[in-house]
């Protein structure tokens, strides 16, 4: 998977292989400036411009 920073303040999780996007996550209220994988490929980490950290959940879409 790869991730994509969105200007709508959105991360979007795509299928390589597929070309198709897995997962839209939505919560960050200010633009998404980074964004990393942890090792286990279910959670993603994204930092936005208004110094918030969100933890991922991958593969149900959500927030934790």
């Amino acid at each position: 998977a790869i991730v994509e920073l969105t200007h709508d303040k959105t991360i979007k999780i795509w299928d390589m292989v597929m070309g198709t996007c897995m997962q839209m996550l939505m919560g960050h209220s200010h633009q998404v400036w980074s964004v990393v994988f942890l090792p286990d490929l279910k959670l993603v980490v994204s930092g936005s411009d208004n110094k918030t950290i969100k933890i991922w959940d991958v593969v149900m879409g959500i927030c934790m």
